[in-house]
């Protein structure tokens, strides 16, 4: 709520004094969660009442250009130049004064590859056979044509699944304007394709449970790739263009927190032993969320992070992540039935699992809230699903035929910014769509396997 002061009636030093007391803070944690070719899309941790004014320039120039204003945490700037690095700055408006610039979040928008110009799913992991669930009507799928030059694969409408025999780093993909969502096999393991977006030059994640370690690799450009346990070199690849690969190593027992940084932009999934705690690397981000089950790990590649746990039963931590530290949050169930949690940094950004679940499969990553969608599917029979949201909403369940499934719809319920439910026994093909354009991000588990596998979708 914004409020009005006649600052006509005061003295220029009380004029001062009141607007020292209520000054609007500048923001400390701005992050580029993703960009395009032409675009970047911004998070930070937003407070209620506040409304933010979103500034970019070239990096290395000085005028600054205002791309316009919101009262979320997110922000997509448009109208970009490709391969180009960019400055972003938030300015705090609280009704009455603005605050100073935020920090300068600095980033590079992705080269005009073949890769980026539709949206495109890699698989990464390496699936052997994979479905595919379209979430929207009439969608065109181009498998490993990422051109679009050739006719479409197929063309399908919203619920409808496709299989299909599949090779590592195979790739699909559809319209800007459509969406869809695909997983696959590999050694009775469920594992997701992973969208483009997620690509980078560095990532933090953790140990899993079973030596060896592997890292799965695909080299968008040529990379040198080196994998670290705080300034300890673990092991390192040099990666041409165009190429995967799989880098492994052991560690032997206990957490141990590591990250990722590479010279060019790559994709990266994560496993252990036999496939096993499968997941795709995220990039850090100022707020996350997840289901922690029985536990969670949280990681940094920034010095020290402080940040607010929000669960959704209510219960709400102070934590402290540290690079080279792994820091524990504990969960309510096992299987994803417990609360939800919303980790929201108050400087700095993270990344996060979960892990320690009752059948020892459980490696689900935290999502960034700016990647959350308002859609979602499942390719295969589901044990369960998991769905969570940073605010209460109602989600409506449809079929290929665009019929209500089972109950129809539903409600997440929570507090403290987080809320979820849980589902058991959906069918392949079940779309998930929320009402009013709300985001949502949402973790199954396969009816034959014991791989938690993220719902990671396009956001829109």
């Amino acid at each position: 709520m914004s409020v009005s002061v006649n600052f006509q009636q005061f003295t220029p030093p009380q004029v001062a004094a009141i607007k020292s007391l209520i000054s609007a803070a500048p923001l400390t944690n701005l992050f580029v969660a993703s960009t395009g070719i032409n675009q970047a899309i911004l998070h930070w941790t937003s407070e209620q009442g506040l409304d933010y004014k979103v500034f970019w320039k070239q990096n290395g120039q000085t005028n600054w250009i205002e791309a316009g204003n919101t009262d979320k945490s997110i922000f997509k700037v448009v109208g970009l130049t490709e391969n180009t690095a960019y400055d972003f700055a938030i300015q705090t408006d609280n009704g009455i004064v603005k605050s100073e610039f935020s920090n300068i979040a600095t980033a590079t928008t992705k080269p005009n590859l073949p890769l980026f110009q539709k949206k495109t799913l890699v698989n990464v992991a390496g699936a052997t056979t994979t479905q595919v669930v379209v979430l929207t009507d009439n969608t065109n799928l181009y498998l490993n044509d990422l051109t679009g030059v050739n006719p479409p694969a197929i063309v399908l409408n919203a619920g409808e699944v496709y299989s299909f025999s599949s090779s590592q780093f195979d790739t699909i993909s559809f319209d800007a304007d459509k969406s869809a969502y695909a997983a696959g096999k590999v050694n009775n393991s469920c594992v997701t394709w992973q969208p483009a977006y997620l690509a980078g030059k560095q990532f933090a994640f953790g140990t899993r449970r079973r030596d060896p370690q592997s890292l799965k690799i695909w080299a968008i450009e040529t990379s040198v790739v080196e994998i670290f346990e705080g300034d300890t070199l673990i092991n390192s690849a040099n990666i041409p263009q165009n190429t995967g690969t799989t880098i492994t190593w052991g560690l032997g027992s206990g957490d141990k927190s590591l990250k990722v940084i590479s010279t060019g932009l790559i994709i990266a999934f994560q496993h252990a032993n036999n496939y096993t705690d499968s997941r795709a690397l995220m990039p850090i981000a100022p707020e996350i969320i997840g289901v922690p089950s029985n536990s969670g790990k949280l990681f940094t590649s920034l010095e020290v992070v402080n940040a607010i746990s929000y669960r959704s039963d209510g219960i709400q931590e102070d934590l402290i992540i540290i690079d080279g530290g792994v820091t524990q949050i504990s969960g309510t169930g096992s299987l994803y039935a417990g609360a939800a949690t919303k980790i929201k940094c108050i400087d700095g950004a993270i990344t996060g699992m979960s892990s320690g679940d009752g059948n020892g499969s459980s490696a689900a990553s935290f999502l960034p809230t700016a990647f959350m969608s308002s859609l979602g599917g499942i390719p295969y029979d589901t044990d369960y699903v998991a769905f969570m949201s940073d605010e209460p909403l109602e989600i409506d369940l449809f079929d290929e035929n665009g019929s209500a499934v089972g109950i129809g719809s539903f409600s997440l319920s929570g507090s403290n910014g987080c809320y979820k439910e849980r589902l058991n026994n959906l069918p392949a093909g079940t779309v998930f769509k929320a009402r009013n354009n709300q985001k949502f991000y949402y973790v199954w588990q396969e009816l034959t396997s014991n791989d938690e596998t993220s719902g990671i979708v396009f956001p829109d």
